[in-house]
């Protein structure tokens, strides 16, 4: 349109950022014309007149501009939020400068489609007005301010629930590093963890493992392989079942106990680091891939009448509690075992992995994605039946 009328003008836009600084400089100058878009609102300081304030020119320039009013804004549009409108009518009238701003809207723009803009249309054509006669109302003003607080708020609200859904990873991940941070200084020391060792392999012959009949050859075989020795140096009384749980505790203990003292405070240290740093760095991957895809699919939980977030928090705390579950888990079950493939050197390594995960026929069924029991470290579906898994 301007081009038709003979018009010279400035497009200002992010295409041609050697010249932005240029067109800033000349916008202000009299009977100066720039098309700009958004980047034009907050930062971008138009000087009337020009930017060279040092010349008799720029003076001459300046006090035409004043006398013609100053900076003229005028808006195609108004958008969704009020700031930018805001911001575009801030270019004028800037430091007691006289200053001149005029916003047109269509009854076609997005707002005005969103809300009302066809009651308005009907009433329009009820009336008998012209499409080409310009409306200038306080009601359909205040309509647009209306229409833009209800953007404004449904953002605010998405905005709102995101930060929700993230808080939840956030503390999370603050509990994850500080176990990893620690590791990485090698701050976890065996008399921190030993109550929870016991524990952990307690719960795993007894609990995981299943309460099958054959209860003295699972336990001798799952001690034997977590602590490395024959089972026949495994001495508990299976006669009374009642206290086989009891009795197992206190062989536990007392392994426990000789192990940390045949061996130094800081390599024991820097065995259980290690440990938990491979545990997190690869239990914490897969925990994270879930819950992304929980959070994808969660919204569907709203069909059920029931509320996304307080569901995906209470599906993340259970997924996270058993991901706290399954690293200390795999810490206690390897210590033994990995500490002896270190001491013992490469030759060791091979008799060592065969043995410190109990064997996969004995235990529950495994999943696809489980870590696979021979110890490599890599999953079930890619590692089993391979030469070398030791399965």
């Amino acid at each position: 349109m301007l081009r038709k009328n003979s018009v010279p003008h400035n497009v200002l836009n992010a295409k041609f950022h050697e010249k932005e600084a240029s067109i800033i400089a000349e916008a202000g100058k009299p009977s100066a014309v720039t098309v700009a878009t958004n980047m034009a609102g907050r930062g971008t300081d138009i000087v009337l007149g020009g930017s060279t304030k040092d010349s008799v020119e720029w003076k001459d320039d300046s006090e035409k501009v004043l006398s013609m009013g100053g900076l003229h804004v005028i808006g195609t549009e108004r958008h969704e939020s009020r700031r930018i409108d805001n911001q575009l009518r801030g270019r004028s009238g800037r430091q007691g400068d006289p200053g001149f701003t005029q916003f047109y809207i269509s009854l076609e723009d997005d707002l005005m489609k969103r809300f009302g803009g066809e009651r308005i249309k009907s009433m329009m054509d009820i009336v008998g007005m012209e499409d080409d006669i310009p409306i200038e109302n306080k009601i359909l003003t205040r309509a647009v301010e209306n229409a833009q607080s209800k953007v404004e708020g449904y953002n605010f609200e998405i905005r709102k629930a995101l930060v929700e859904y993230d808080d939840v990873m956030n503390r999370q991940r603050e509990i994850i590093y500080d176990l990893r941070n620690r590791a990485l200084k090698r701050e976890h020391y065996f008399d921190e963890w030993s109550k929870e060792i016991t524990q952990n392999i307690l719960d795993f012959i007894f609990t995981f493992r299943g309460s099958d009949d054959g209860v003295e050859n699972r336990v001798k075989s799952d001690l034997s392989k977590i602590f490395q020795i024959s089972s026949r140096e495994i001495d508990v009384n299976f006669s009374e079942k009642n206290n086989i749980e009891s009795e197992v505790e206190k062989l536990i203990i007392s392994l426990l106990e000789d192990f940390n003292n045949s061996n130094n405070e800081e390599e024991i240290s820097s065995w259980i680091s290690s440990l938990f740093l491979r545990s997190i760095d690869m239990h914490w991957v897969e925990h994270l891939t879930t819950m992304d895809n929980m959070r994808q699919g969660i919204g569907l939980q709203a069909a059920g009448q029931r509320d996304p977030l307080i569901q995906y928090k209470k599906t993340g705390f259970d997924l996270f509690e058993n991901l706290l579950i399954r690293i200390k888990r795999d810490v206690s079950l390897n210590l033994i075992a990995f500490s002896k493939s270190i001491s013992f050197g490469p030759q060791a390594k091979s008799t060592v992995k065969k043995s410190f995960i109990p064997d996969a026929k004995q235990n529950k069924k495994i999943g696809r994605n489980d870590p696979c029991p021979c110890g490599s470290g890599l999953k079930y579906k890619k590692c089993y039946g391979t030469k070398d898994c030791q399965s």
